[in-house]
């Protein structure tokens, strides 16, 4: 049979409730290992917070650099992004009204898609990940699938004018496209 030997204790009794109790681990050893593991959770718990803090700080940063610009109809609450384009579209529903003497009814027709002609603008003139020729292609098309929406709600004679004024206003846009090239190029 082989011996059991117990060992001997080196640390006080401890009282454990209300009785005393052995301990194998003396109070020294147990203190230091107790600001040991304080000491690691508080080193974890402030690398977790720089962590989240750079976390934040990127996403702030990331957001900034990735709105679209106040010249295509955002303005700086969000919530308020679709009266900023019936803003910017009102005057050419006026310009239109005052053109074509359309009717309240024919104004009422044409404002949605007018506000919806001028939002796809915005939006194709703000993408800078595009080149100029292809902003302007695209502004293009706008205007021709719009052409198309307005034609229903037109009298013939306005449709005719309509499509006249478009085609004068294309027309300017590319002198001003070609003077403006030409002076980049001195």
């Amino acid at each position: 049979m082989e011996e059991i030997r117990v060992c001997e204790q080196t640390a006080p009794p401890a009282v454990f409730r209300g009785k005393e109790a052995f301990s194998m681990v003396d109070e020294k050893a147990l203190a230091a290992w107790r600001r040991g593991m304080i000491e690691s959770r508080m080193i974890f718990l402030f690398t977790v917070g720089i962590l989240v803090t750079g976390m934040i700080a990127l996403a702030v940063l990331y957001a900034r650099t990735t709105a679209l610009p106040e010249s295509a109809g955002v303005s700086e609450d969000n919530g308020r992004y679709q009266e900023s384009i019936v803003q910017e579209s009102e005057p050419e529903v006026e310009w239109l009204s005052s053109q074509l003497h359309l009717s309240e009814d024919q104004v009422a027709r044409i404002r949605p898609i007018v506000d919806e002609e001028q939002r796809q603008i915005n939006l194709a003139v703000a993408d800078e990940s595009k080149s100029s020729e292809e902003r302007i292609s695209e502004v293009n098309q706008i205007r021709l699938g719009a052409l198309d929406r307005l034609a229903p709600v037109l009298k013939d004679a306005q449709a005719v004018r309509l499509h006249q004024l478009r085609e004068q206003e294309k027309g300017e846009a590319r002198a001003v496209w070609n003077q403006s090239s030409e002076n980049g190029k001195q």
